[in-house]
């Protein structure tokens, strides 16, 4: 514990001499580990995450075209004769085919805008959805007469009413009909289709607006099949729109619209930048690495072990490790944040893109994992058995201009190393040498170098 203690406070030391090593490296985790950790939970919340609707590659969404570009939709009166006529849909609910559009409400002193949308009674049981609060839509709420209910999105029941139960048997007003509705259940949260819905309300009995079908196909049918026998029934029955084919789509394609390319590419492009984040904190140990070589090895020479150093290197690493997944985390939840309430209308889902805890485990675990690895290099480069070569590499670099001053007497500062505005006497000759780097090897020289020149002219004469 003392050792620990002590490594700890070297540690804590030596960045405080080094802050800017610190400061780059922590910035760098933390913005890398932030922004990998929003893209990865936005991915995982709308693309992998499934949707709360019971065996959803059953369901299909299908309506029928004249041209490939124009969307058109059959009258919800045919959607009666579809369910009877079709051997491939086990049950058939229909969509209002416009876009959710905002809606103006009153709830008691306070206004509301929500995005409305009218489907068939049977929509949540053709799902085969649950809801959180209350009940959902059933039939008898289209028939003549019946009062004014609606179904509220989760993200709706949240923002607007706290997440209370005791929404349910509110009651809200249209202020152009002048119509009460009743919230009677809450849709679980992720049901998002349309995109932006905020509430659902019955079509009422005796009115036929045009609707896209959203079918539950049967046990082993393929959706080309439904396809082509949808669009046989709806030309039997409106003979009038020349149809020339018809478009199916899983529920999930119709739910997440064309966002899938757009996320894949965001995604991978905040990997590669977390992989880019790693890189440069394993550039920026690399470079403190070269320039602590010395030292560690000079603490090697003094007896410490190669232990003794991958364990204060090692807690060296720890320490940036833990600060920066902790700056990372505080990155990641703000950017979560930040890009639910920035993100587009037209993004589906949002109410499920929140902090996901394995991800952000994920995205530190390996920032740490590099972290770590990098920081045990200057050990590795400290462990060679030859101690003396890095010394040595570095050991006589051109003497600086303070050196040369005291050496000759001539600089500023004298022999010991006092201000001298005065030329002093000249050093030693030995003296000059070992201050200037060099050790006193002249005479020695000399002495080899007479040496090497008798032994040639002996060889001459000889």
């Amino acid at each position: 514990m003392d050792r620990l203690k002590h490594d700890l406070f070297v540690a804590l030391r030596g960045f405080r001499r080094t802050p800017t090593f610190a400061i780059a490296v922590l910035t760098i985790l933390g913005l890398g580990i932030g922004m990998a950790v929003a893209m990865f939970t936005t991915f995982h919340a709308i693309l992998i995450r499934r949707l709360p609707v019971e065996d959803q590659d059953r369901i299909a969404v299908l309506w029928p075209y004249q041209d490939p570009t124009v969307e058109l939709s059959p009258p919800a009166t045919d959607l009666r004769e579809l369910r009877l006529a079709s051997r491939t849909m086990r049950d058939v609910a229909g969509v209002a085919h416009w876009a959710a559009a905002g809606s103006p409400f009153v709830d008691g002193d306070r206004g509301l805008v929500l995005n409305q949308r009218l489907v068939t009674s049977n929509y949540f049981d053709v799902l085969g959805t649950r809801p959180v609060v209350g009940r959902l839509l059933r039939p008898e709420d289209e028939a003549p007469g019946a009062p004014a209910v609606m179904v509220v999105s989760y993200g709706v029941w949240r923002s607007q009413f706290g997440g209370s139960s005791s929404v349910v048997g509110r009651q809200i007003v249209d202020p152009n009909s002048h119509g009460t509705y009743t919230i009677v259940g809450v849709a679980p949260l992720g049901l998002d289709y349309p995109v932006g819905v905020g509430c659902w309300t019955p079509i009422a009995r005796g009115t036929s607006p045009r609707v896209f079908a959203v079918a539950r196909l049967a046990r082993g049918t393929s959706i080309s099949a439904a396809r082509a026998e949808f669009l046989s029934i709806i030309t039997r029955l409106e003979p009038a729109l020349k149809l020339k084919g018809a478009t199916a789509l899983t529920f999930t394609q119709a739910a997440l619209g064309d966002v899938r390319p757009t996320l894949v590419v965001l995604t991978a492009a905040v990997a590669l930048l977390l992989l880019i984040a790693c890189v440069n904190v394993g550039n920026l140990f690399l470079v403190r690495a070269a320039s602590r070589t010395g030292e560690l090895v000079i603490r090697r020479a003094l007896g410490a072990s190669y232990v003794d150093l991958a364990r204060h290197l090692s807690v060296e690493g720890a320490l940036l490790a833990i600060a920066g997944g902790a700056f990372g985390f505080v990155c990641a939840a703000a950017l979560v944040r930040a890009l639910v309430v920035l993100a587009p209308p037209q993004l589906p889902r949002l109410d499920e893109v929140r902090l996901h805890g394995n991800l952000l485990s994920i995205a530190i675990g390996v920032t740490a994992f590099c972290v770590l690895l990098f920081s045990l290099l200057p050990a590795v480069a400290a462990a060679r058995p030859n101690l003396a070569s890095p010394l040595r590499d570095g050991a006589a670099p051109p003497p600086t201009r303070l050196a040369r001053g005291v050496a000759s007497g001539t600089g500023p500062c004298n022999a010991r190393g006092r201000w001298s505005p005065r030329p002093q006497p000249a050093a030693p000759r030995t003296s000059r040498a070992w201050l200037s780097g060099g050790p006193p090897l002249d005479r020695f020289d000399r002495v080899r170098s007479n040496k090497i020149r008798l032994a040639r002219e002996g060889s001459r004469v000889g």
